[in-house]
């Protein structure tokens, strides 16, 4: 009888214990957004799946094949205002433990000096359920997250049909 109780009772335990286990490795730039969305110093905006069309060409039929599959664009920008480099680290540090390395996988890391810039991806198979982009320079970080069902096959097309060097002469502009 005692080993039947004892046996319920681990019944009972276990889906609490691993709701707890599987919330801490479910970690997302989500939760770091929410928590400090209203906080002085940060910038944040979301960007619903009703309104993602709007901000491309229909002539853009790569785009708008990807982004019907977008179920939301996050961005939050830390200013660095005040000056504080200990407190950007601070949150940074913060943001990067947010970023669990098991959940989100580098797609393509750029370097300028003490500037960066980071493209991670979060997988589910063959379909990228998150990409993040997140900006780092000497006082402020900007990170962009796009959520949605978003397939490899049209990303490679989408990167491809970018014209880099159009992108070169923009930025010297």
């Amino acid at each position: 009888m005692k080993t039947i109780k004892t046996f319920v009772i681990l019944l009972m335990i276990t889906p609490l214990l691993t709701t707890q286990v599987f919330a801490k490795a479910d970690r997302s730039f989500g939760d770091f957004y929410h928590k400090y969305a209203e906080t002085d110093g940060f910038i944040t905006f979301s960007i619903p799946a009703s309104l993602v069309g709007f901000f491309v060409d229909k002539e853009e039929a790569d785009f708008h094949d990807l982004l019907s599959q977008v179920k939301q664009i996050r961005f939050m920008i830390y200013d660095g205002e005040d000056h504080k480099p200990a407190r950007r680290n601070a949150y940074l540090k913060e943001l990067k433990q947010s970023i669990p390395a098991s959940g989100y996988e580098d797609l393509m890391i750029i370097k300028d000096g003490c500037d960066e810039v980071r493209f991670k991806i979060r997988e589910n198979r063959k379909t990228i359920n998150e990409l993040l982009m997140v900006i780092t320079a000497e006082e402020s970080f900007v990170v962009m997250s796009i959520k949605g069902s978003l397939d490899q096959k049209q990303m490679k097309k989408l990167s491809e049909s970018i014209d880099i060097q159009k992108v070169k002469q923009s930025n010297r502009q």
